[in-house]
């Protein structure tokens, strides 16, 4: 190139350019990646048959003891046979059990059947923590049922399949979530930061659950929807 005159970088062949330059770099990285395993095998070759053997069973028997360790402690004997943990899983269970019966088999015009809704609430409400339980069971509540509300309302108004509504939709979603995110790991009140996750988790939810369209709620228009919000 130099001595017919060209430049050594052609705007013409810039992306051709940058294609050789990542194929270059790609190959030097595989050759230095190469040369690293057979400098391994090498070092492995020269190394005593016995002496090897007894390092793969050492790692062996560390593995083995690191992995039962950990099995052990996630099936803690004292931990699962606790009386109060015993009546605390009993609990859950059976408020679990019951929703799913409910989701299953619905009630009436108010909840339809095969719904996991109910049950999957339940598993975001599960709490083991000490402390005042009606305080952060109107935390819950309350985070619940302002997200819901603001899920619900964001959706009704950016619902539309346009540019405009989906990156409306996508600021608010982004928004709530920070503020909520905000709220839950910079509160010093623990009330807060159960309002926070719950805020989080049911806007989002009620935002991007439901696809876009034109028809808001599979027929209901946004007036009834504000409605049953607000109302």
């Amino acid at each position: 190139k130099a001595a017919v005159g060209l430049p050594g970088i052609s705007f013409e062949f810039l992306e051709e350019h940058a294609f050789v330059f990542g194929v270059c770099c790609f190959a030097r990285i595989c050759e230095e990646h190469a040369e690293r395993i057979e400098v391994f095998f090498d070092d492995r070759r020269q190394q005593k048959p016995r002496a090897r053997l007894a390092r793969n069973i050492t790692r062996s028997i560390s593995s083995g003891d690191v992995l039962r360790q950990t099995v052990l402690r996630i099936f803690d004997s004292a931990i699962v046979r606790d009386p109060e943990h015993l009546a605390w899983a009993a609990r859950n269970w059976l408020a679990i059990c019951v929703a799913m019966a409910l989701g299953c088999w619905g009630f009436s015009t108010v909840l339809n059947p095969y719904d996991a809704g109910i049950a999957s609430v339940m598993g975001l409400l599960l709490n083991k923590a000490v402390g005042s339980a009606m305080v952060k069971n109107f935390a819950r509540i309350q985070g619940v049922v302002v997200g819901t509300v603001i899920g619900q309302m964001a959706y009704s108004a950016f619902s539309h399949c346009t540019e405009y509504h989906l990156a409306a939709l996508s600021m608010t979603l982004f928004t709530v979530t920070a503020l909520s995110f905000f709220m839950y790991f910079n509160s010093e009140n623990p009330m807060w930061v159960y309002v926070g996750f719950m805020l989080a988790t049911f806007s989002t939810m009620n935002m991007v659950a439901t696809p876009c369209s034109d028809d808001v709620r599979s027929g209901a228009s946004k007036g009834v929807v504000f409605d049953k919000v607000v109302y």
